[in-house]
This record gives C-alpha cells, sequence and structure tokens, in this order.
C-alpha cells in the first residue's frame, strides 16, 4: 500500500469511528425543538456598494443592538477589494435597523473586514476586525469603545510586526476566557518561495492584560495532506478551549488545548459533515447548551443549517435554517449568532448569488427555538 493510500485510509477510518462515536452521543441526548424564523434585513449590494459581509453583533447597556460589517465600495466584490466597516442598530431587538454609517475607514492598503465585537470584563466593547495591506501583511487589529460604540480608540495591533504575514481571522470569532485572557484564532498562511499557500497553520494570538499585548502560541500539528482554514475557539466548562476549522476533507476538524490556547492535541474529524465553509459555535446564556451554525453537507454551501449542542459539543438536535432552490443558488455562509435570550436569537450571515463569490449580500434573522417537552 503505497504512502497515499496508507493516509486516505487513517482519515477515513478516523472519520468513520468519530462519526459513529457522536451518532451513539446524539441518539443518548437527543431532545426536540420547534423553530420559527424571520427575516428582519437583507443587506444588499447597490450602487458604489458591491457587497456587504462578515459582521457581527453586540448588545449595548442601553439596550440597543449594534451591528458592524464589511461595506465594499467601488466595483468589485472580491475579498481583496476596497472596503469600510459600517454599523447599524436597532432599538426593537432586530425588527428594524438605522441606516448604515461607516466608523472605521480603510487606511491605505485593500481593505479593512471580518468584524468581531466582544464585550470584555472590564466594560470596554472590543472592535476586531482584519487590516489587509497586502498578501504578506493581513492582520488583526483592535479599537476599544468606553462609550457604548459612539466613539473608538485609535487601531492597536493584535499581530506583532516580527509575526507580519497574512492571517485570516473569521467575524465573530475573538472570545474572552473566564480567566480573563483574550483569544484571536488565526490562520496563518505563508508565502513560500513566491507562490501563496491557502493551506494555513492555526495558531492562537493570546492577551493576559486585557488586550494591552498580544503573545502568540504553538501552532497546531497539521496532518500532511489536510487544508485547514478559519478556525474558531470555545472554551467548556471544565477551562478546556476547544478548536475547530474548516477542512477539504468532507468535516469540520477539531482539537482541544488544556492551557488556554497556548498549545494543542491532535487534529481529528468531527461531527460536522461540510464543505470547505465556516462553522461557529456559541454558548446559550443560561444554559450549558451552544448553538452552531453551518453547511451540514459535504459539497456546497447550501442549505444552512442550525443545530443545539450539548455541555460537550456534541448535536442534539439540528434543522435547515435557510435554503435556495433559484438559479443561480444562493451560498450561505459566514454567521454570526447573538442570543438575546435562552430561546431568541439574532442570525447574520452571507446570502448571495454573486457567481464565483456568493458573499454580496449579508441577511439577518431572528430565530425562536422552542424545546418540546
Amino acid at each position: 500500500m503505497n504512502r497515499f493510500f496508507k493516509l486516505l485510509f487513517v482519515f477515513c477510518g478516523g472519520f468513520m469511528a468519530a462519526w459513529a462515536a457522536c451518532a451513539s452521543a446524539q441518539d443518548e441526548n437527543a431532545v426536540s425543538f420547534e423553530m420559527t424564523r424571520e427575516i428582519c434585513l437583507d443587506l444588499a449590494p447597490g450602487e458604489n456598494n458591491p457587497r456587504n459581509s462578515e459582521g457581527d453583533f453586540i448588545r449595548t447597556k442601553d439596550g440597543r443592538i449594534l451591528f458592524v460589517y464589511s461595506q465594499y465600495f467601488g466595483t468589485s466584490a472580491s475579498d481583496h477589494a476596497h472596503a469600510n466597516l459600517a454599523a447599524i442598530w436597532s432599538s426593537d431587538e432586530g425588527k428594524t435597523w438605522s441606516e448604515p454609517e461607516v466608523i472605521v475607514k480603510m487606511d491605505g492598503g485593500l481593505n479593512v473586514m471580518s468584524v468581531s465585537l466582544i464585550r470584555l470584563q472590564d466594560g470596554r466593547i472590543g472592535l476586531f476586525y482584519l487590516r489587509k495591506y497586502s498578501m504578506s501583511d493581513n492582520r488583526e487589529w483592535v479599537r476599544y469603545s468606553t462609550d457604548e460604540g459612539k466613539t473608538w480608540s485609535e487601531a492597536e495591533c493584535c499581530i506583532a510586526d516580527e509575526f507580519k504575514d497574512y492571517y485570516v481571522v473569521n467575524n465573530a470569532r475573538i472570545i474572552q476566557l473566564r480567566d480573563g485572557t483574550i483569544l484571536v484564532p488565526a490562520c496563518h498562511h505563508k508565502t513560500i518561495n513566491g507562490k501563496f499557500d491557502w493551506s494555513g497553520e492555526l495558531v492562537c494570538f493570546y492577551s493576559k492584560d486585557a488586550g494591552k499585548t498580544f503573545q502568540r502560541g504553538e501552532y497546531v500539528k497539521k496532518p500532511k495532506g489536510l487544508v485547514f482554514q478559519e478556525p474558531g475557539v470555545n472554551e467548556l466548562e471544565d477551562g478546556t478551549i476547544f478548536m475547530y476549522t474548516r477542512t477539504t476533507s468532507g468535516s469540520q476538524f477539531v482539537m482541544r488545548s488544556k492551557d488556554g490556547g497556548i498549545t494543542w492535541d491532535e487534529p481529528g474529524p468531527s461531527q460536522f459533515i461540510s464543505p470547505c465553509s465556516p462553522l461557529l459555535i456559541r454558548p446559550i446564556p443560561g444554559t450549558e447548551r451552544f448553538l452552531a451554525i453551518w453547511n451540514d453537507t459535504p459539497k456546497g454551501r447550501n442549505p444552512l443549517n442550525i443545530a443545539v449542542l450539548d455541555a460537550e459539543l456534541n448535536i442534539q438536535w439540528k434543522t435547515v435554517l435557510d435554503r435556495s432552490e433559484g438559479t443561480p443558488p444562493q451560498w450561505f455562509c459566514y454567521p454570526a449568532i447573538l442570543a438575546l435570550n435562552e430561546n431568541e436569537f439574532l442570525i447574520s450571515y452571507c446570502a448571495g448569488t454573486m457567481p464565483g463569490v456568493g458573499l454580496e449580500k449579508t441577511r439577518i434573522v431572528k430565530v425562536r427555538l422552542e424545546e418540546k417537552k
């Protein structure tokens, strides 16, 4: 048996074992929910605005909801085209929204994009985003607000100049651990012998001083032949950090850290059947459960699925959140989640039809989940 088939055998065997274990866990922990969904807003492209994508939510102390997203301008919707960060506000739990207002302009280079908003333990709001100057300088930056999003501090880079290169950090990805550590899960894409490597290396940057400085953790050991991209992280009840990443293998791969995201165990396949498209997992407040959004299919970004997970991130229940049967079909990807309470959620995601991109429109929906007793 040659090396390729040995590798394929190992991956397939691991995938089937993981699938069988997860299927058993799902059967034991199965619950049922009734879901209602309402489309609140479609941020469609327009003149001199070819794309609106990859945003995140936060609730401010006056009860309003802030949504910040990548607002492209010009004629191109490419990931490397020009974009600013725009904000919209809702005062009625997401039913209606204000007109967009640019809050961060691109500062030279290519664009600013992929927003994460978090409430820090010291009360500030952190606005994290990618600032893309070139294919050798795409790093995570942050601004802070002490007045609930009215104004923002000057931008600070989360990735030091000594590590300058091309990193991808998805929207709605930054978290703060219970001990105060801020985690920035990133995928590092290197240029090797003049060729850009889209098969990335996963690593977390972390801050132990409320965002004043960031350190780089250890890289995840990636099996040969796999593509890793766009990681996300969650903290479990016992303090374990759970990382997941999209791959080209037909499922999300997962790994765990026992030291706050600095080092990682061996990655392996998961219950999340998926194309090379992002997964998002967020805790449901007031419960031990999590909510997951992803494309539950081996190929394509249609349909978009939603699932309730138990405390160990096993799928307890899932259904379709959005589906396209039109021509051309829509892509559904790059979600963000805001829990309004333990039953209601605002969810944003790209829902475009543009050939080769599919990211030109962002949709915001309100979802209610009622558990069936």
